[in-house]
């Protein structure tokens, strides 16, 4: 029987950076902190927005998703912060994955719980970054980015 949990993913902040070819700096052309109370722009099944993060609401296959153009980009890097809940358990999981075109997607992050809850940063928030995605990621205005949650 899986236990109620009192958060099960929270992520603060979202991403999506450029890095300049043959230059240290990046160009941000997509990001979104949470702050604004809502989740406008976002195609979402069982996620709300607090004013600071978006949470997840320990339904099964909540999900949080959203088509980011990166036309004449390329380099891209997807950078988010998250912070599992406690008392995950064998059957959780978290996953964050992209896609061109809605159906087939790579995934970045996946995170599946364990029986005695010991995941090293399941309390607190950490920052993820994937390195550079492949050259497919670039320079499209269907690169969709999807964070997904099972409990």
């Amino acid at each position: 029987m899986m236990k109620n949990k009192a958060l099960t993913l929270s992520i603060v902040s979202v991403f999506v950076l450029v890095f300049l070819v043959g230059l240290a700096s990046a160009a941000t052309i997509f990001s979104d902190n949470f702050n604004d109370g809502d989740l406008t722009g976002w195609t979402t099944s069982n996620w709300e927005n607090t004013g600071s993060n978006a949470e997840s609401t320990n339904v099964a296959n909540a999900y949080l998703e959203r088509t980011i153009s990166t036309s004449g980009f390329q380099t891209i890097v997807v950078k988010y912060d998250r912070k599992l809940g406690v008392d995950w358990e064998s059957a959780d999981n978290f996953n964050v994955s992209w896609s061109l075109d809605g159906v087939t997607y790579t995934s970045l992050e996946d995170v599946v719980g364990n029986v005695d809850d010991a995941l090293p940063d399941d309390a607190s928030f950490v920052s993820k970054t994937t390195l550079t995605l492949p050259s497919s990621a670039n320079n499209t205005a269907s690169f969709r980015i999807k964070f997904k949650c099972t409990t």
